[in-house]
């Protein structure tokens, strides 16, 4: 044991000392702690915000078409993103106050958010990983030997951050006859902790790599049918779920750092980190009403305009219609072609129908009244039906077949 510890362990501190004992424990100031944690508080505020955009426009697109399930789940997702916001907004406010003076007042709360923070950022961690590990198996072929590294890998990380939060609800309250367990409790908890950041890149960072592979082979993706730079910069960005990533390289760049999580700069990484997971998944949900939106917008184009989105309840699917170039009338149905394209809900799986195509034409031909006059007509001969071997059906075709002929 150093000099330093074994200092620590015979001397009898005052409540006043607990404060600046606690600071040079932590290795770290209270105003840089306070600002470290404000700048994440923001940009936990414009991630939250953010997620609250895309949650109304996806339940606005996807409540009649996804799961009950995973309608609960982004419902609860955003949910606790606001909880996690309004703690981190009380974490703040009690640094300011009771930060530079009274520290040990605040400690265990600190710590404790922080733990609930890094449940969560687990919990979360697990659901996009396993998102984006559907996508890998869809998009390589349904591998089956692509899904357990992720699936083992995942639960290593998840098990590191059980016994990180379980070490971290042990620390009692700091009083002046606790705050000697701090030297022997703290490199515990930040042991399991760097381990959890360790696995969970390794794991998150594989996942990057090879989202970022597949999407440049594939063509059915958002990222394949951008046309602008930015917009396909943004997709390829959150469909690899790179934001995630690289806090988790920042992370543990930073971890051999004097001081702890709780109070330098790795503060604003464990802000953030939590959300930045469930954004990239949901931004990524998002994403498929864009695809559409392109793919529509190709086929507008050409010509073919959408009449119906199909997204009523009991909605028989899109209809679209076709329109020749230079009619561009919706209002016009006797001049296109109908087309009606079935969406997977549950009427249309139990009753599958072929897609139906309406056309309808009329032609018109004037001539002028001296080639009508100079035209004879033509002499109708009364026949009966058994001297006709033609039927009254086929009379009727070729009858039709003749244009109407008017008077100009």
């Amino acid at each position: 044991m150093s000099n330093s510890n074994l200092n620590l362990t015979t001397h009898v501190f005052t409540v006043s000392e607990l404060t600046p004992q606690l600071w040079s424990m932590m290795k770290a100031e209270p105003e840089d702690t306070i600002w470290y944690s404000l700048i994440g508080t923001l940009l936990q505020a414009m991630l939250v915000t953010s997620v609250l955009g895309m949650t109304i426009k996806y339940f606005t697109y996807f409540t009649n078409r996804d799961s009950p399930y995973l309608l609960w789940g982004i419902g609860i997702g955003t949910t606790i993103q606001i909880a996690e916001l309004m703690l981190t907004c009380a974490e703040d406010y009690r640094l300011v106050y009771c930060g530079p003076d009274n520290f040990q007042d605040i400690f265990r709360f600190l710590v404790i958010s922080d733990m609930i923070r890094l449940l969560t950022a687990a919990m979360f961690n697990i659901a996009a990983g396993g998102y984006y590990t559907w996508r890998v198996w869809m998009m390589c072929g349904r591998k089956i030997y692509m899904v357990p590294p992720f699936a083992i890998g995942g639960m290593v990380q998840m098990m590191m951050t059980v016994m990180a939060v379980v070490h971290g609800c042990k620390l009692p309250e700091i009083t002046v006859d606790t705050i000697m367990q701090l030297p022997q409790k703290m490199p515990e908890i930040l042991k399991f902790f760097k381990i959890w950041g360790a696995v969970t890149l390794v794991v998150d960072g594989a996942l990057c790599i090879i989202m970022t592979i597949l999407l440049f082979k594939t063509q059915d993706s958002l990222f394949s049918k951008e046309t602008k730079v930015f917009r396909k910069l943004i997709s390829l960005v959150y469909e690899t779920m790179l934001p995630p990533v690289v806090c988790l390289i920042i992370l543990e760049a930073a971890s051999g750092s004097k001081g702890t999580p709780l109070t330098d700069m790795r503060r604003i990484i464990t802000c953030i980190l939590p959300v930045l997971y469930y954004h990239s998944a949901l931004h990524t949900l998002c994403g498929r009403q864009d695809l559409r939106d392109l793919l529509e917008d190709k086929l507008a184009s050409g010509g073919i305009h959408a009449l119906s989105n199909g997204s009523g309840k009991g909605s028989g699917g899109r209809v679209y219609a076709a329109y020749p170039p230079g009619l561009r009338s919706l209002n016009i149905e006797e001049s296109g072609i109908e087309m009606q394209s079935p969406i997977s809900s549950s009427s249309t799986r139990k009753n599958p129908q072929m897609p139906m195509i309406k056309v309808e034409q009329t032609t018109v031909v004037s001539r002028s009244d001296e080639y009508v006059l100079s035209t004879p007509e033509p002499i109708s001969m009364p026949t009966s039906r058994h001297d006709d071997p033609e039927s009254d059906d086929e009379k009727s075709v070729m009858t039709n077949k003749s244009a109407p002929v008017h008077h100009s």
